[in-house]
């Protein structure tokens, strides 16, 4: 005879609501679903398995007293009109796990290789100055206009920055869904990025379903955040003018880097109608109609009324997913997701002997010894 398992139906319908489903989505992995909950049967220990793994639960959750909430394991800055948003996805929570898994590592990898602290965290403050912030950030990395002249189009310049990004001493990650799981696609409504601070392994994270001019953004405003020193949540807007918010004056330090305003001040032409100056900067500096639209704005070359129709009108329109390929280069996705930083050094880390495989591969989500040997020698590692 199976032997049945008694389950709280109060811890069913708590697991099932904290990852985002319904009984619906739930019907073909799990058919007696209700009957469980209504108590009018008890499930055998796979079909609790299955169920366990349907909603991305530990197992051992399901034989919990009562049901808890999750706690946002990072401050959360994120805001629409200056109003704090409270709730925060199960895909969300475990994005940042993810990523404070793969910050532990490096931090203790670091610090055993004697690499030294990081000398930019915490070396700024909200009241210092956004033009000079944004001067000590592109001169530290190398990412003032003129160093960009090589780059035509926002690929290249998001590939570019993160390139520079990672010299100075960043992790930066992409992901566009939770892991490998094509069933857990990241939210950009809910998140564009966050900060996790650290002296040792300050790690940057993009949702990449956004466009790749708004991932731009994206990277250099948790870069402002690092640079303050702290940790964070982030989907930037454009609303609020206050200097004195963290997030505002982080959007106005990005915004400083990507379009300098002396540099700006050159490239308009007046006689232009703002559609066409617009467009015009687009192709000049690569990022979105929003982040040029504040740089006019905080410039003084459009009123305030101007701005505020136009930013209208851009918010109307649907946010552009970066809608990838089926298919492609395993390899090259692997160092987009992970970054170059962490992957060399994880993979030198454990073909040395110092990192299980078994720790390597969950921490870079690679399924195989062979097919992690494999990207080793592409990186050149071996």
């Amino acid at each position: 005879m199976v032997k049945r398992i008694s389950v709280n139906p109060l811890i069913l319908q708590w697991a099932i609501q904290r990852a985002g489903k319904s009984l619906s989505d739930l019907r073909n992995r799990c058919p007696k679903l209700e009957e469980w909950i209504n108590g009018q049967s008890e499930p055998t220990y796979k079909q609790l398995e299955e169920f366990a793994n349907a909603v991305y639960i530990p197992f051992g959750y399901l034989f919990l007293s009562e049901p808890f909430e999750d706690e946002i394991p990072i401050p959360d800055f994120r805001t629409i009109k200056d109003n704090s948003l409270n709730k925060i996805s199960l895909n969300l929570i475990d994005t940042i796990h993810m990523c404070q898994s793969r910050q532990d590592w490096f931090r203790e990898y670091a610090q055993r290789n004697n690499i030294k602290k990081n000398d930019f965290i915490r070396s700024v403050s909200i009241h210092d100055s956004i033009v000079a912030v944004a001067d000590l950030i592109s001169r530290k990395l190398k990412i003032s206009f003129n160093d960009r002249q090589s780059v035509h189009s926002p690929s290249d310049l998001l590939r570019f920055l993160k390139s520079k990004i990672e010299e100075a001493g960043v992790l930066v990650m992409a992901y566009s869904m939770v892991g490998n799981s094509n069933q857990r696609k990241l939210d950009v409504k809910e998140f564009r990025g966050f900060a996790l601070c650290d002296d040792y392994a300050p790690l940057i994270f993009i949702n990449s379903r956004d466009s790749k001019t708004a991932q731009i953004f994206t990277l250099i405003h948790e870069l402002a955040h690092l640079w303050l020193g702290e940790s964070g949540i982030s989907n930037p807007d454009f609303v609020s003018d206050s200097k004195a918010n963290n997030e505002n004056w982080c959007n106005m330090v990005a915004a400083e880097i990507l379009i300098p305003s002396d540099i700006l001040e050159k490239k308009v032409n007046k006689t232009d109608s703002i559609e066409t100056t617009i467009n015009n900067l687009e192709k000049i500096f690569y990022v979105s109609k929003l982040v040029i639209l504040r740089r006019l704005k905080d410039t003084g070359m459009i009123s305030n009324k101007e701005y505020n129709e136009l930013y209208r009108k851009e918010m109307l329109k649907p946010i552009p997913i970066d809608r990838k390929t089926k298919g492609g280069d395993s390899f090259r996705n692997l160092q987009s997701r992970i970054g170059n930083k962490f992957l060399y050094s994880i993979m030198v880390d454990t073909l040395e002997g110092r990192t299980m495989y078994r720790d390597a591969l969950r921490l870079t989500g690679i399924s195989k010894i062979e097919s992690f040997k494999n990207n080793a020698e592409k990186m050149g590692v071996l």
